[in-house]
Order: C-alpha cells, then structure tokens, then sequence
C-alpha cells in the first residue's frame, strides 16, 4: 500500500500549528490506512519552539508525528529537510501543508486519488481564504485564493500550501537560493515540467488559508503581487541565462506595465461607488510588470529575510 508524509514547515506560529494539526486529525479517511500515512513538523526555528506543540499532539494523534529541527532558516530549507525525513520514512509520497491553513476533511484522500487516477508527478490543489474578520468592499477575496492555471483540465502551476509529490518520480530538491525571495515551490515545479512531467488537478482536494487582519490590506497584497513578478523573473533568468533572462524580463515588465495601467484605468471607471475591490484587483498585472523590471536588474526580494518570515 502507498505509504504517503504529511510534511508542515513552521516558524514561531504555535495557534497556527495546532489549527493545522487539528484539521489533520479530522481527516475523512480509511482508519486501517492511517498506519500508512506519517505527519512531519519541520521546525524552522533555531529555539526549537515548536517542540512543546508536536509533543502535547503526539500523545493522542491518529497519525505517527515527527518533529524535525531544521535551524538553518528559509523555506528551501525547511522543505529540503521534509524531503529528507519523507524518503527516510520510506514515504511514497509527500504532500505540503503551511502552518497558517487547515485542511478540508477530505483534503488527503482528493490528492491521492487523483494521482492515482493521472498518474502525475505532481498533483495541486486550491487554497481558499478563511478571513479572520469580513473583508470591506475594498478586499478582492480572489487575491487571497490560489486555483493554478488549467488547460484541457491540466493544472500549469502549483504552490507548496496545497501539494502532492511522488517521491518516486521526482528526485529533485527545493534550490537554497529562494530561502529569502520565496518561490522555491515555484522553481520545484517549473524543473519538474521542464523535465516532461505532469501537474494533476484535484478540486475537492481543498485547503482553507487563515487570513489576519494584518495581511487584509492593500499594501499586503500588492507586495505580494511584486513579489510574484521578482520570483518570475528571477526563475525566468535562472533558466535562459543572466543577460538573455535580463533582456526578457524587461520587455515582459514594460508590457505587463502598459497593460496593467489600462486595467487599473478601466478597474477605476468600473469600480465606483458599486465595487471598489476591482481598482485593487486590477493591479496584480501591474505590481507583476514592475517585479519583472526590478528582477530585469537583477534584484530581488526577501519577503522572508531574517526580520520576518511568511
């Protein structure tokens, strides 16, 4: 029988880490198969402060729990040191989980019967908002979901918040030099279609992201959106090479630029007074034209710099 690790990398989030552990606790699934499926906590914290939270769960757990230290900081990092703990495990397969979600009841078992049913190498699931107050007219709820880009049913994309791995098919490991710039996901999954594999779709496989009040802001979701631009551009330049990669992304910046201040002109005129969030959702294009500008310099980002971490 496949024997699949449940792998969640934390840092300094106990609430965050109970919530999740709980959800995994509540998995809908076949009792006699849960000998079969082991939980790994990958503690990005040099203090260790996640240790006291997996050893109060581990006492009446369904599920084996395994606390990994990992004190070198970044989330390649922490991600490497789950792959590491997955195959010493004998694990056939490695889904990701993040420390700040919770996962739908029958999360697990819509991954694995989809890599079952497509044989992918890689099989993503959507990430929903669970916001921790309403969100005002200004909030486009859609920025904060994650479905990947679909063609013919095919996903194009995933994020390590909601992922299966088939430890099999796949030796690759999460590049360091993303530990500070995030999108290390991103890059793991562009290497593994670059190599002729396949990402599968699992719909009802459904993750639910805690949203605090501090992220349910403008600023948050811009920074994140030019972060996203950084990251491309910077996976982009990995693999044409530095001055070709430079070249590239300054012309994909300058067009997403242009287009991106049309769909703020048009957001603006559509937006008032019925829904204002259009203004705010119609500049991820723009702040991603100016992260592929910035990267076309050969700048990045360091969303989780040692003075903060997701």
């Amino acid at each position: 029988m496949t024997r699949t690790a449940i792998a969640i990398c934390t840092y300094r989030r106990p609430d965050g880490l109970a919530r999740v552990l709980k959800s995994l606790d509540s998995l809908t699934s076949d009792p006699a198969a849960d000998r079969n499926v082991v939980v790994i906590v990958v503690d990005n914290d040099p203090a260790g402060s996640a240790a006291s939270t997996v050893a109060k769960w581990d006492k009446s757990f369904r599920f084996p729990l395994t606390y990994v230290s990992e004190p070198r900081k970044g989330l390649a990092n922490a991600r490497n040191a789950a792959l590491a703990k997955a195959r010493a495990s004998k694990a056939d397969r490695l889904a990701f989980i993040d420390d700040d979600e919770m996962a739908s009841p029958g999360w697990l078992e819509a991954l694995d019967d989809s890599m079952d049913r497509t044989a992918a190498a890689i099989i993503a699931g959507p990430t929903y908002p669970l916001f921790q107050r309403p969100p005002d007219s200004w909030t486009p709820i859609r920025g904060y979901a994650y479905v990947p880009l679909l063609r013919q049913g095919v996903a194009q994309d995933a994020s390590s918040a909601n992922i299966l791995i088939d430890l099999k098919k796949l030796e690759i490991t999460f590049d360091p030099i993303f530990n500070e710039s995030g999108g290390e996901d991103t890059h793991f999954v562009t290497r593994a279609m670059n190599a002729g594999e396949r990402i599968g779709w699992a719909p009802a496989a459904i993750v639910w992201d805690a949203i605090p009040v501090t992220r349910m802001k403008t600023s948050w979701l811009l920074r994140r959106w030019f972060r996203t631009g950084v990251t491309e551009a910077k996976i982009d330049a990995l693999k044409s090479g530095a001055a070709v990669g430079r070249i590239r992304n300054a012309w994909s910046g300058l067009i997403r630029v242009a287009y991106g201040s049309v769909r703020i002109a048009y957001g603006a005129v559509r937006a008032f007074p019925s829904a204002p969030y259009l203004l705010v959702a119609n500049c991820y294009t723009f702040c991603r034209g100016l992260g592929y500008l910035v990267g076309a310099l050969g700048r990045s980002f360091a969303e989780y710099s040692t003075s903060r971490y997701r």
